[in-house]
């Protein structure tokens, strides 16, 4: 027999298992029309405070997955509510940048980048579906990576080898990265992810088809095979919905 229960109230460990309610609220946000989608693009983050805490993310999440075939052999038990990092009380008017949220995701943000010394072990991983985009989070980062660099590992700039030897002989704090190549230079060997403290997935872009990270079938299958083998490597490291 079915009861409601609040989503804040549910077991770490079985957050997934929220109400019928709020199932169906979400999964109603994810299909939304393409006049909404439209004006998502021109006022992405309207109401950021609310988007961005722990129980709206994992909504947002748990709404993707039900509206996703290719979602079928993601191991939901893999990851916590803790695991959702709730940003709405960072004091910063409109949209905080990227940069800001990650030294307020990762405390002694200085500190974790001095001691860094494993080369191709990035304490961030940024994911997102454009090259295009990749490259313009990359240049925000730049300065907070200092003295290393931040990985590009997406294609068109660079071929998966040169990646791969990049990685073997660079210190990199974050890595902006595109699921697919990731994964592969996980199985490479030259991606390690013994340091990682943070995943953030670029959720409410939108390409020019007005698709977000969600909505494009080979970028959010090839996500969430990798997220089961992060999980299972850095059961620890936090979630955030950019």
């Amino acid at each position: 027999m079915h009861t409601n229960t609040s989503v804040d109230a549910i077991d770490d460990d079985q957050w997934w298992l929220e109400d019928d309610a709020v199932e169906e609220d979400s999964v109603k946000e994810i299909k939304v029309s393409n006049s909404k989608k439209t004006k998502a693009i021109e006022q992405p983050h309207e109401t950021f405070d609310i988007l961005h805490t722990q129980r709206r993310q994992r909504k947002e999440f748990l709404a993707a997955l039900k509206c996703s075939q290719r979602a079928v052999g993601f191991d939901k038990t893999t990851i916590k509510k803790s695991n959702f990092i709730d940003s709405s009380t960072l004091e910063t008017p409109g949209i905080p940048p990227l940069r800001d949220l990650i030294v307020f995701a990762c405390d002694s943000w200085k500190k974790l980048v001095k001691r860094l010394e494993a080369k191709g072990s990035p304490l961030v991983l940024v994911f997102s579906v454009s090259a295009l985009r990749e490259v313009e989070m990359r240049r925000e980062l730049i300065e907070l990576a200092k003295p290393h660099t931040v990985a590009k590992l997406f294609s068109k700039h660079m071929k998966v080898d040169q990646q791969s030897c990049f990685l073997t002989s660079h210190v990199t704090p974050i890595a902006v990265a595109t699921p697919e190549r990731a994964q592969k230079l996980l199985d490479m060997g030259s991606l390690n992810l013994s340091e990682l403290k943070l995943i953030v997935l670029d959720w409410y872009w939108r390409d020019i088809k007005t698709r977000r990270f969600s909505e494009l079938p080979e970028v959010w299958s090839s996500y969430l095979q990798l997220h089961n083998k992060i999980q299972k490597l850095q059961p620890e490291a936090k979630l955030y919905l950019y």
